[in-house]
């Protein structure tokens, strides 16, 4: 991936985030990896959820091998509501976290 298309990636899951939260009474997403470290896609996101919970959008916690907890924090609640004028072009564009 490109510069580009990791900040749109990881504003991806920022919004899918957001939208799990809201959509689930607040109940935190569960990531599971079947080859972390071993799989470019999935070293990616891995990457993006370490990003995000250094930047304090997210909470990420390992739970079990391969399967960690992220939720969404008011920070990164703060950080998308203030960036919608850029969304609303985009918002089709975001595929929904899928459970």
């Amino acid at each position: 991936m490109d510069i580009k298309e990791r900040q749109r990636y990881r504003l991806e899951i920022l919004f899918d985030l957001y939208d799990y939260y809201f959509t689930s009474g607040g109940l935190p997403y569960e990531v599971k990896y079947e080859n972390l470290h071993r799989d470019a896609l999935e070293n990616e996101t891995h990457c993006v959820y370490e990003y995000l919970l250094a930047k304090g959008f997210i909470t990420y916690k390992q739970i079990l091998e391969n399967c960690y907890l992220a939720q969404i924090t008011s920070n990164g609640i703060d950080y998308l509501e203030g960036k919608i004028n850029e969304l609303p072009d985009k918002i089709d564009e975001i595929p929904a976290m899928n459970n």
